[in-house]
């Protein structure tokens, strides 16, 4: 697994792991190479007890060097555990949302588009466009519980985008 990280580090600037949801040695070694870990999480108990093991378990065994971000999907939802609640029983900073909006994204799955190319400007296209951001380095306010409702364009529609011509500011159509 190194090998095979080793080499994809040697030609792209970003590799992105996405893992399963329980911890092997091939997912233990990803983390203890990892710059950053984010880890997702959805505001219902089961998951929030879950996630509280993992990062317990993250801290306790000194896992990953990198900076580790708890990001909720479906967040803001209906009838969900209120943004305090989930960090009081964490005991751990939420970093990023990815709100729960229905249509949008049920109509990007279907067509097999990503949200982000089919709809950018929605809420939660906006959201992981600012959390790409911000795994790029640029500093982004991830935490949205309530939709703009504007449609923003240009070269400033994304907090911390400035001058940028990458591959996210491309499918924005900036």
């Amino acid at each position: 697994m190194i090998a095979v990280l080793q080499g994809l580090l040697g030609r792209h600037t970003y590799v992105v792991c996405d893992t399963w949801s329980f911890l092997d040695e091939v997912t233990e070694t990803l983390l203890q190479r990892a710059d950053d870990v984010l880890v997702v999480t959805t505001p219902e108990v089961p998951a929030l007890r879950n996630t509280k093991g993992f990062l317990e378990y993250l801290t306790r065994n000194e896992l990953t060097r990198g900076r580790i971000t708890l990001v909720l999907n479906r967040f803001p939802s209906v009838n969900g555990i209120a943004l305090h609640d989930v960090q009081k029983h964490l005991r751990y900073p939420v970093g990023a949302n990815i709100p729960s909006e229905g249509q949008p994204i049920t109509h990007s799955i279907n067509r097999s588009v990503p949200i982000v190319m089919a709809q950018p400007h929605s809420w939660a296209s906006q959201s992981l466009l600012r959390l790409a951001a911000y795994v790029a380095g640029d500093s982004a306010n991830l935490i949205s519980l309530q939709h703009s409702g504007e449609k923003k364009s240009g070269k400033n529609a994304l907090p911390g985008m400035k001058g940028r011509r990458g591959l996210l500011s491309l499918m924005r159509g900036t």
